[in-house]
């Protein structure tokens, strides 16, 4: 029991975005004896959280990860093959996901990131039009498309997609610091 309730602090510091304190509580929860398999996705999100792609990669690919976390782990293993520049491993990795679930709406804006920071800007705006065609209320890929707005058309045009944003949540801190940059 004790093990389990680590591994739900863990996944709590990493929704609040926390992941030195998560990797913290995911080595407890081991030491107390949880499978290492079922925390895989966990502990795939802290490494590249903390800047360990590498390491990110490696938790992703384990064999012995949980197969209900398959499209999570597949999104954690692109976006740290992305952030290690391996563009092309990085888009074999989203293509693996979009086999998994096509109307997947965060994977969506995990591609359109990936299109932004390879440079194609057409491919950015279709991928972060699907995020919000599937999810219209998701404060990630709304958060996006008011990106791809000021990109386009500048910082006054997309304040009002910003405004859009923190209304559904006025403590999304990306909208926050995106809104205020």
């Amino acid at each position: 029991a004790l093990a389990e309730a680590r591994v739900a602090q863990a996944c709590a510091l990493l929704m609040l975005g926390n992941a030195i304190a998560a990797q913290g509580e995911l080595d407890r929860a081991q030491a107390l004896g949880a499978p290492l398999g079922k925390m895989r996705h966990l502990r795939a999100n802290a490494a590249l959280l903390t800047g360990r792609p590498e390491d990110a990669v490696k938790e992703a690919r384990a064999p012995d990860d949980d197969p209900k976390e398959a499209l999570f782990l597949t999104r954690i293993e692109a976006q740290a093959l992305q952030a290690q520049e391996k563009y092309g491993e990085a888009w074999q990795a989203f293509a693996r996901a979009l086999a998994i679930a096509p109307r997947d709406s965060a994977l969506w804006a995990d591609i359109g990131r990936f299109r932004i920071a390879t440079g194609d800007m057409a491919a950015a705006i279709d991928a972060t039009g699907r995020a919000v065609a599937l999810a219209p209320g998701s404060v990630d890929a709304l958060t996006l498309r008011a990106l791809m707005m000021r990109e386009q058309y500048g910082p006054v045009a997309s304040a009002a997609a910003f405004d859009e944003v923190l209304k559904r949540n006025k403590d999304y801190v990306p909208a926050l610091v995106e809104h205020a940059a």
